[in-house]
């Protein structure tokens, strides 16, 4: 910890092994006990990694769902209800993991951040109960400073091939990314409060992508490692730094997930 951030990092022991009732209890625990050790800093990024995260659980079909209820009792808890997720909710990922244990990790701010929305995506907090019987609660992403200012940046959390609430482009790897970027492109216009940009024009699209510095790639079939390398490389000609990582995501026929962040300095 440091005079502006804390990172929290809690663990939940053989949870692909509980059931539902406990999963979710000692879930919601995992966020309490994250709420508490921040005090009043504000949440800016959370990374969930999930065990089973697809599997079927209680009387839900994915371990997703339950966990979802859980982070939406925490938050509806830590902030008096959920009408304030759309300004207080932090930026968040919720991927797979390869062994038993739950883990979450959380940053948080002393002067907290602005959360950012994708205008070509409803908000998580809105899906419907498609999803789940409680939905996702998690910005977009997250801007940290004023757009322009050397020291902005904005906080994107795991973005796919998802328009509206929808999925779109199942099983085609090369569709499913050229969305993510447009999606990508789109919250970083968010965040410099530049709603009138073209995302979709090519040059355009290029530029907003330059300002991402780190990333780091989910994809979740083995053998798309080599072209997923590709095209995000080709993608995001500014980064200093791209991690990939094999993973499970939160969805049935999700192949790839980005996240990382951006530079909104001038």
């Amino acid at each position: 910890m440091n005079d502006s951030f804390t990172l929290v990092s809690v663990r939940i022991p053989k949870a692909q092994q509980l059931d539902a009732p406990h999963f979710r209890h000692l879930t919601k625990a995992a966020y309490d006990s994250v709420f508490d050790a921040i005090g009043s800093s504000h949440l800016v990024r959370v990374w969930n990694f999930i065990p089973g995260i697809l599997e079927p659980l209680g009387n839900l079909p994915q371990r997703y769902m339950e966990f979802n209820g859980a982070r939406h009792e925490a938050y509806a808890g830590r902030y008096n209800g959920s009408d304030t997720f759309s300004e207080r909710v932090a930026t968040a990922s919720g991927v797979g993991s390869t062994g038993d244990d739950f883990e979450l990790h959380a940053l948080a701010t002393i002067k907290g951040g602005q959360a950012v929305e994708n205008p070509r995506q409803k908000s998580s907090y809105q899906y419907s109960r498609s999803y789940g019987p409680l939905p996702p609660c998690f910005a977009r992403a997250t801007r940290l400073g004023e757009p322009a200012v050397s020291s902005a940046r904005l906080l994107v959390g795991g973005t796919a091939s998802i328009r509206g609430e929808t999925t779109i482009h199942l099983g085609d790897l090369e569709s499913q990314t050229q969305e993510t970027l447009l999606n990508l492109a789109a919250v970083v216009s968010s965040g410099l409060d530049a709603p009138n940009l073209d995302f979709e024009d090519p040059e355009t699209r290029r530029s907003l992508l330059s300002r991402y510095r780190h990333l780091r790639v989910y994809y979740t079939r083995p053998d798309d490692f080599d072209t997923v390398s590709k095209q995000v490389v080709e993608a995001f000609h500014g980064a200093e730094r791209i991690e990939l990582a094999r993973a499970d995501l939160c969805r049935e026929g999700l192949l790839i997930e980005i996240e990382g962040w951006a530079d909104l300095g001038e």
